[in-house]
């Protein structure tokens, strides 16, 4: 096996995780963009009328900020996880 198979097994799984979280990223925004809708078209009239202060890009903003959570969470996860087995 050469550096250059080796090197470009690791950046080739590396930009699979990526190409897969910024899909996971896109569905998620996609989803709550159709929850706002949802609830836009359940709600009566005089409530609806809040929903049209909500900026267009508020789905992509939600999921940003779940998915800095989620990844947080998996670092902190994977740290906890690197000092238990150095530790033990």
């Amino acid at each position: 096996m050469s550096i250059l198979d080796f090197f470009g097994a690791r950046y080739a799984l590396k930009i699979a995780v990526i190409a897969a979280s910024l899909a996971a990223f896109a569905v998620l925004a996609a989803a709550i963009n159709g929850l706002v809708g949802t609830v836009q078209g359940s709600l009566p009239s005089w409530a609806a009328n809040g929903v049209y202060f909500l900026p267009p890009n508020t789905g992509a903003c939600m999921s940003a900020v779940i998915t800095a959570t989620i990844a947080r969470w998996g670092y902190d996860f994977q740290r906890s996880r690197m000092n238990m087995v150095g530790n033990g």
